[in-house]
């Protein structure tokens, strides 16, 4: 198995893994809104891979089995982040016959060390249930917010 950076040539596979972790994590999409997800990602991707989105991918036999997104973002500095940069960690996922076997720790860690050259003050992530052993293990913690997250949708 290869771990490494995902490139452009990787685009096809990346969507279908967003589009599986997607349906795994969250139930079927209609067909209306897995065009508008795929055609959103092929235009995403294209335009941020390697730039304020990289993805760390496990290949084996020159098939993506397992993948983790870390997005750059940039704010205006506050008490946490005093540089105004941090990272999100998404789409943490890995195929079904490849989990257990600790590639998503791998890839993880990939991101971190990543993060840490990138000069970013944090990482943070929404954890999954099945997700959120993994992340503790590798020394996320509880974030313990002091204002509560909301949604607007538009």
């Amino acid at each position: 198995m290869i771990f490494r950076l995902a490139e452009t040539s990787d685009i096809p596979q990346l969507i279908n893994l967003r589009i599986d972790y997607l349906k795994e994590d969250f139930g079927n999409l209609s067909d209306k809104e897995e065009k508008e997800i795929v055609n959103q990602l092929e235009g995403f991707l294209r335009e941020n891979l390697n730039r304020s989105l990289y993805v760390f991918v496990c290949e084996d036999d020159k098939n993506i089995v397992s993948c983790v997104f870390l997005q750059k973002n940039e704010v205006p500095a506050n008490h946490e982040y005093l540089n105004g940069k941090y990272g999100t960690i998404m789409n943490v996922y890995t195929i079904p016959s490849y989990r257990r076997r600790g590639i998503a720790q791998t890839l993880l860690e990939m991101a971190v060390e990543k993060a840490r050259k990138e000069n970013l003050s944090a990482l943070n992530l929404k954890a999954s249930p099945m997700g959120y052993p993994l992340y503790k293990k590798i020394g996320f913690v509880d974030d313990y917010l002091r204002c509560k997250p909301m949604v607007y949708k538009l």
